[in-house]
């Protein structure tokens, strides 16, 4: 695994945490 792939994922898992918090703010309203 290369260090820029690493940094990739990171940084894509961070995107999603991101959005699963947006998606629940926006459930609840």
């Amino acid at each position: 695994m290369t260090t820029t792939q690493r940094r990739g994922r990171r940084r894509s898992v961070q995107r999603r945490r991101k959005w699963t918090a947006a998606a629940a703010a926006l459930s609840l309203g």
